[in-house]
């Protein structure tokens, strides 16, 4: 059994749509979200999660009442964080994994299609 401590947290986002008439539909949104893993002792790496702040655009176009595309880009910002795991004593989860010490950094693109066709 793996103890990951994760704690809860909270995500805060705000999001704008404007449809200034017609067919063109416009979107942008902003989040932070909090990493659930509380330290770099109890962070691994396959969970090696950080902090993360989204950017986020869209566009959408409705062709007509029953058909519609919508399109979205997102950027993820995740912080630089370190991982710290140590062996521990005999009898600790660790003890036969062994030191593991880094630092990881990331960033997603994320591209998103949709066609909304009503029958």
């Amino acid at each position: 059994m793996v103890t990951l401590g994760l704690e809860d947290v909270n995500r805060y986002s705000i999001g704008l749509t404007y449809a200034p008439g017609g067919a063109w539909t416009y979107r942008a949104g902003l989040a932070r979200d909090k990493t659930p893993v509380p330290s770099a002792e109890l962070r691994t790496p396959r969970l090696s999660d950080a902090d993360r702040t989204w950017v986020a655009l869209g566009i959408g176009y409705r062709r007509s009442n029953t058909f519609r595309l919508d399109f979205a880009y997102a950027y993820l910002m995740l912080e630089d964080v370190s991982t710290n795991k140590s062996a521990g004593a005999p009898g600790d989860e660790n003890f036969f994994r062994g030191n593991l010490t880094g630092n990881s950094e990331a960033r997603a693109h994320i591209l998103g299609a949709q066609a909304h066709w009503r029958f």
